[in-house]
């Protein structure tokens, strides 16, 4: 069985987030350029709702948290 792998462009000024497919540079709601890969590591962004990188564990751009343990 063949597994559905998504990427995913999200915003780094709100919640906003889309396929890498979709031809979307900028978010439709604050303005901020999306970004589909990890500013830090470079992997791919695979879960837009997620705050932290899935690879190197650092905090996305814009995202708000509580203190990381």
């Amino acid at each position: 069985m063949d597994t559905i792998k998504y990427q995913f462009k999200i915003c780094t000024g709100c919640s906003f987030f889309c396929t890498k497919e979709e031809a979307v540079e900028f978010c439709p709601y604050c303005g901020e350029k999306l970004i589909n890969k990890c500013p830090t590591c470079k992997a791919n962004i695979k879960t837009p709702h997620g705050n932290y990188c899935t690879q190197c564990g650092n905090l996305y751009p814009g995202r708000a948290t509580k203190n990381k343990k």
